[in-house]
């Protein structure tokens, strides 16, 4: 679980606002990947996606 302080409120919001154009040039999966390498934790592909 990960949540997010009161001081980023307004940057998390402007994030999910702009997902729509984000997402025409990044794939979920292919953010979710980067997610995961950025705070290192590990994973196995076979079971990420199904």
């Amino acid at each position: 679980m990960f949540s997010v302080s009161p001081a980023r409120g307004q940057a998390v919001k402007t994030y999910v606002e702009g997902q729509v154009e984000h997402h025409r040039t990044q794939t979920f999966q292919g953010e979710f990947r980067a997610f995961l390498a950025r705070y290192k934790i590990p994973y196995d592909e076979r079971y990420v996606w199904d």
